[in-house]
């Protein structure tokens, strides 16, 4: 997914690159800098690249599957919510919710674990734009658009529903549009409701 860069990264100066200044993770940082306890511990499993984008309720970063050689997105909770029992919780039980929908349309999981001190999870990478950044981009697109991608967030969030998952974020933003096929994947659902299970309290408080 396409996440937002933090504010502190937005703001620094290129010439503060990979400064260490802040512990927030920014765009500017070497790969190897962000965490690496973590990549020590995936070290032959996971190799990481950069930095997708930082928010309240995880670090996303590029790497590569070392294995499969593939390219994922592993999602990773931020060091200050590690010492929160709640927010710990939350993050894998999204990682859960998510691992147990299988359809064309939801990004899946493919792996959740703790590792170096720190909880994390992977995902498949998607090369592509959230729908909230395209419609900033251009206002205006083709009804034939519009209804596939209408009809393929629909599609995903029938099928969690199906499964006992509810969406309960459904905006643009979590809607990402694969470059190459065109295709709609919704993502963060660890948004979502799964039962009577509310996974995360405060919708504004995520990555």
């Amino acid at each position: 997914p396409d996440w937002a860069v933090s504010t502190v990264s937005q703001h620094c100066p290129p010439t503060r690159s990979a400064c260490g200044w802040c512990e927030i993770p920014c765009m500017f940082m070497h790969s190897h800098q962000i965490f690496p306890s973590l990549q020590a511990a995936l070290a032959g499993q996971y190799q990481f690249e950069r930095l997708l984008g930082h928010g309240g309720m995880g670090t996303v970063v590029l790497a590569r599957d070392v294995r499969l050689d593939r390219r994922v997105a592993i999602k990773i909770l931020p060091t200050t919510a590690e010492e929160d029992p709640d927010l710990h919780l939350r993050f894998l039980r999204e990682a859960r919710t998510a691992g147990q929908l299988s359809h064309p349309n939801i990004v899946p999981v493919f792996r959740a674990d703790e590792l170096g001190g720190h909880a994390f999870f992977a995902m498949p990478y998607v090369d592509g734009e959230d729908l909230g950044a395209m419609i900033q981009r251009q206002r205006t697109w083709s009804a034939s658009d519009v209804g596939r991608w209408l009809r393929e967030v629909a599609w995903a969030r029938a099928d969690a529903h199906a499964r006992g998952g509810v969406h309960r974020d459904s905006k643009p933003e979590n809607s990402m549009i694969e470059r190459d096929s065109g295709r709609a994947l919704v993502t963060d659902f660890g948004l979502a409701r799964s039962g009577s299970v509310s996974l995360i309290s405060n919708a504004n408080a995520y990555a």
